[in-house]
């Protein structure tokens, strides 16, 4: 095994995060696979797994305690300590648990993922406008009825009894109402574009994409990816992160444990 090269840069960030699912009660321990010889450090009390090849990728595990979820995001690093130029993408990143390929989500489909949402939020949200304009239009009816009477002088006269009901409308409330259900509905779109706007910010951010490393530089974001299903009979399954650039193979071993 090659010694650990040891570099700074505050760039070298690896983030394994992993969000709820929908009823998130199973728990799962995430570590490096002590079976496979590593070289592990620590960085503010994190630990970095360094892998030196004719490259260098690291990886640094964020958390290892997760709740059971089937995406996982990973950041992968990479040093190109060459003078030749090398292209570094999700192309060159291969996940698998038990040997099974894991799918690896490209930033053009995490962009249509946010970009479908927000089309779907956005025609509930104006649906739920029009219908409460339609209330508010409503609201500006109002229903009366009662009783009547009356007395009838000359002959045949007497008292007469009856009914009456109808409705009124009020138009100045009707529009007031109905102005305000507008506002409202352009308030819920404003913040439905906003939020798509500040999740496309973020995946712009994080999210690694396709670029040319120079020599002597580094690259690196975001990779996210589906888990796999760690089942109450299997209370372990083995996942390896394969970095494969400009010929040189990079392997990473962790397990992911079922804990509860």
């Amino acid at each position: 095994m090659k010694p650990i090269h040891t570099f700074s840069n505050q760039g070298l960030v690896l983030l394994f995060s992993f969000g709820l699912s929908g009823c998130a009660v199973t728990q799962i321990r995430l570590e490096p696979d002590s079976s496979y010889e590593q070289n592990i450090a620590y960085h503010q009390g994190n630990k970095i797994i360094t892998s030196v090849g004719k490259n260098v990728v690291v990886l640094r595990l964020l958390t290892e305690t997760l709740f059971k979820t089937q995406r996982a995001e990973v950041v992968t690093i990479f040093l190109n300590v060459s003078e030749e130029p090398v292209e570094f993408s999700t192309e060159n990143i291969n996940i698998t648990a038990s040997g099974e390929s894991l799918k690896i989500f490209t930033y053009d489909e995490l962009l249509r993922e946010i970009q479908a949402a927000q089309s779907s939020q956005a025609l509930a949200a104006t649906l739920l406008g029009i219908s409460n304009m339609i209330n508010a239009q409503q609201s500006a009816y109002s229903y009366h009825s009662g009783t009547a009477n009356a007395y009838i002088n000359g002959p045949g006269g007497g008292w007469v009894y009856g009914t009456y009901s109808g409705y009124t409308y009020d138009p100045a409330a009707a529009a007031i109402a109905q102005s305000l259900a507008q506002s409202q509905m352009n308030s819920d779109l404003q913040q439905i574009n906003n939020s798509a706007m500040q999740q496309i910010e973020n995946l712009e951010n994080t999210i690694l994409r396709k670029q040319t490393v120079m020599g002597y530089s580094w690259h690196g974001g975001v990779v996210k990816f589906m888990m796999p299903k760690v089942k109450k009979d299997i209370p372990s399954v083995p996942i390896t992160i394969n970095v494969d650039v400009d010929g040189d193979n990079h392997e990473f071993h962790f397990i992911a444990s079922r804990i509860k």
